[in-house]
């Protein structure tokens, strides 16, 4: 279950939607990460490509659905964490109707809001607490410290605003 890149992860990485349905169609393995547990869903996410996530949802079951929305391992960054980071707010939104948990901590406690934070992008931040993301959640990071709030890693003065409204 564990590859550096299998063919679906060269698909999306070439921005080849025929190549990828087609081996979606032949039951490829949509379950494979690579060998840092990257997820096929998490670089469709980082990719903003979440039309081609629907034919993998379709086919998983309800626990295949959480494990890939949400990743099982607590050093993964989750599909949601790499759309906010890339400022994919339609990947975001998509991924939090389709049931990812906008609170899915990894262990040093960073959540998708703490990366929309860091990055500057007000419209996912919006997006996130809208749909239920805590901004009271502390994490650490290599570059900002330890007990971090949202609001300690961004200084944009429209986050801050929202975060502390």
């Amino acid at each position: 279950r564990d590859a550096t890149y299998n063919l679906l992860f060269h698909s999306i990485i070439l921005s080849n939607l025929s190549a990828f349905l087609i081996l979606v169609e032949k039951k490829a393995d949509y379950l494979l990460t690579n060998s840092k547990g990257t997820s096929i869903l998490t670089l469709l996410a980082k990719r903003n490509h979440m039309d081609w996530a629907d034919s993998i949802l379709d086919m998983a079951t309800p626990s295949e659905r959480q494990h890939l929305l949400n990743n099982d391992g607590p050093e993964i960054w989750t599909p949601l964490m790499s759309a906010a980071e890339n400022n994919h707010l339609s990947a975001c939104k998509w991924l939090l109707l389709n049931g990812a948990h906008p609170n899915k901590q990894m262990s040093s406690g960073w959540t998708a809001l703490h990366a929309a934070c860091k990055k500057g992008h007000f419209e996912i931040v919006k997006t996130l607490l809208i749909h239920g993301a805590d901004k009271a959640i502390m994490a650490t990071h290599k570059d900002f410290g330890k007990s971090l709030k949202p609001e300690d890693v961004t200084t944009d003065p429209i986050i801050l605003t929202l975060l502390l409204d």
